[in-house]
């Protein structure tokens, strides 16, 4: 599936560009799409990866038999995962349920194959 991660500024926070909108497609002409507006969602989606409410997103992105390709995406991971409160130890851990909401599995970057 594709993934990206759009960013915006917020007046409280000093950094350039936080994640605002998660973008999943499928890899058929047909979609689906999948938009997640964090900047919409409490707190701007801080929680995201971190309430069971989702879980499925959180289980989506950490299953590595579901390869998630993008430019940059291995970029998009570890700022989305920050943001979230996460770390890098939390993105290189492997699987496991005290891990599994900070995990990303199968992240393809495609600048880096190409």
């Amino acid at each position: 599936m594709g993934l990206d991660v759009e960013y915006c500024t917020l007046e409280y926070d000093i950094r350039d560009g936080l994640p605002a909108m998660l973008q999943l497609a499928a890899p058929c002409k047909d979609g689906p799409v999948g938009l997640v507006w964090l900047d919409k969602l409490g707190s701007h989606g801080k929680h995201v990866l971190i309430d069971p409410l989702y879980d499925p997103l959180a289980d989506l992105l950490a299953d590595s038999s579901i390869l998630k390709v993008g430019v940059g995406v291995h970029g998009d991971c570890k700022q989305l995962m920050e943001w979230c409160g996460g770390n890098e130890a939390n993105f290189l851990a492997e699987y496991d349920d005290e891990y599994k909401r900070f995990r990303f599995g199968g992240v393809v970057d495609i600048k880096e194959v190409y």
